[in-house]
Parts: C-alpha cells; sequence; structure tokens
C-alpha cells in the first residue's frame, strides 16, 4: 500500500469514527473523504508536475511573504495547462454525481460547457480567491444551474491547486512574521484552527489551500480586535475538545478543536465538519 493509500485509509478510518458519534454527518463525511482522496490523486499525477517548472520563482516570493502580503500577493495564481484544469474539473464533478444524484441533470450541463469549451475553469478558482463571486454568479445564470454547485466547484478547483501548492513551498515561510488571519499562502479567511501542547498554542488552518499557522489567542482573526473583554468563547457542557470563540465588535465567530483534550486521532482536514454543531450555535447567538 502506497504512502498515499495508506493516508486516504487514515482519513477513511477517521471520517468513521466521527460518524459514530455524529451519525447525522456521515453523507458529509463520506463526501468529503472522497472529494480529499480524488484531491490528493490529482496533485499526484497532474498538479505537482504541472507547477514543478514554477516552484523556484514561487519559493523565493515565499520567502518575502510579510507586513500583510500572502504568497498570493506576490505572485500570480500559478499557470495549469487547460487539458489539466479540464481534468481536475471533470474529476470533482464525478464526485459530485455520485454524492448528489439530485443534482445530475446540472452536473451534465456543467461538463457539458467544460468539454466544449464554453467555461472558464480557470477564471472560476480565480473568482472565488478574489472573494468577488461575480463570474460564478454569471456562469451559474448563464448555464440555468444551480449557484451552490457553481461556487463549490469553483472552491474544489482552488483547493486541488493551492494545496499542492502549499504543500511544496513548506518551510519557505517564515510563519514568525505572520500575524495575520488570513492565510499567508492564498490569502482567505479561516474559522477552523485547533491548539496544540504545552500552553495550548493556537493555529489556523486554512479551509481553501490547507495552511497552517500560529496565531495569537487572544485576537480576532477577522478584525483584528485585540480586547479581552470583547473577545471570548463557549465550551459545550463537560465536552472540552470544541471551542466557539466570538468577537463583538464583529460578530465573527472562528472554530477550535483541543487537540490534546481530542486525542489527536482526526486529522485536521475533516475539523470543519467535525465541528459543524458549533456552527449552528454560532447561528443561534446571531454570530456570522
Amino acid at each position: 500500500m502506497t504512502d498515499s493509500s495508506k493516508r486516504d485509509m487514515g482519513v477513511k478510518y477517521a471520517a468513521d469514527r466521527i460518524a459514530i458519534e455524529r451519525p447525522r454527518l456521515r453523507e458529509a463525511l463520506d463526501f468529503l473523504v472522497d472529494i480529499l482522496a480524488v484531491q490528493r490523486e490529482l496533485a499526484r499525477e497532474v498538479v505537482s508536475p504541472a507547477l514543478e517548472p514554477t516552484l523556484p520563482r514561487v519559493r523565493e516570493a515565499a520567502r518575502r511573504v510579510g507586513g500583510g502580503r500572502s504568497l498570493l500577493d506576490l505572485v500570480d495564481l500559478p499557470e495549469l495547462p487547460p487539458s489539466a484544469w479540464e481534468m481536475i474539473a471533470l474529476k470533482i464533478l464525478e464526485v459530485i454525481r455520485r454524492h448528489r444524484r439530485d443534482l445530475e441533470s446540472h452536473v451534465a450541463i456543467v461538463e457539458g460547457a467544460i468539454k466544449s469549451k464554453r467555461l472558464d475553469i480557470r477564471g472560476l478558482a480565480e473568482s472565488l480567491l478574489s472573494g468577488g463571486g461575480e463570474l460564478v454568479e454569471r456562469e451559474s445564470e448563464r448555464l440555468g444551474v444551480e449557484a451552490p454547485l457553481m461556487e463549490t466547484l469553483s472552491l474544489w478547483l482552488a483547493q486541488t491547486l493551492l494545496r499542492s501548492l502549499s504543500s511544496a513551498i513548506a518551510g519557505e515561510i517564515g510563519f514568525e512574521g505572520w500575524r495575520e488571519g488570513r492565510c499567508p499562502v492564498c490569502g482567505s479567511h479561516t474559522r477552523v484552527g485547533y491548539m496544540r501542547g504545552e500552553g495550548r498554542k493556537l493555529y489556523l488552518k486554512c479551509s481553501v489551500c490547507g495552511t497552517e499557522w500560529p496565531f495569537q489567542r487572544i485576537k480576532c482573526p477577522f478584525c483584528g480586535n485585540e480586547d479581552g473583554q470583547t473577545l471570548g468563547f463557549y465550551t459545550l457542557g463537560e465536552d472540552r475538545r470544541f471551542r466557539l470563540y466570538f468577537c463583538e465588535r464583529c460578530g465573527r465567530y472562528w472554530k477550535v478543536v483541543d487537540e490534546e483534550e481530542a486525542g489527536g486521532q482526526i486529522p485536521a482536514e475533516l475539523y470543519d465538519v467535525w465541528t459543524s454543531h458549533l456552527d449552528a450555535i454560532a447561528k443561534r447567538k446571531g454570530l456570522r
């Protein structure tokens, strides 16, 4: 069994453990496990070889990350051949089709647009990263498909490329100079983190590219508020594995797994789904 296969099996085993505790997450976990496996396959066979020629330039830029400028503030999104973008998109749509039979007709429309070169796949990924979303909305309307389908496709396109990029430059970024709540690689904000080790040092984990970086405990990752009087967190009774942090100034929240309490048996790739019950609590409390 290859290292990649072992990793896939480990993630699947961890997802099964979560589903035993929270059966309602079974479908979401199975979906996530399958997309992570496909993204790793695409990273190994398609993305990493295509990135190789650009890596010296990207690694040099990674060493200049800081002052609030992420890697993608310094360099453009790496180029991939159109055939690579098409393969990534079609593989992702296969996973969506398996798990969302109700979207079959919409998936078929998007597949047709990709194969006939009527859809700007790279543009969708860039639109997701820019935070605008105008292209995703426009293309959804043009094709007559569900906007959430196009949003999901855009996210997973960007993830497939950027997780490979993040892995390739691991060790090049000096995180000691990065104090932002957004990702030092792709610039995305995240609401997922974990505490580890003596003193429970906090790390944030990017939900787009998977980068992990240390972050100040008493600070809002969204607005930068450092006033301990307007920052706080909730725990769930006797369950000390999870914390729901919030900022009273901006009304945002973020979710943190205490790995010392959790026992380190769940990979961080699953944290967002594993902590989805905290999203529901945050919504009831009027947080965003």
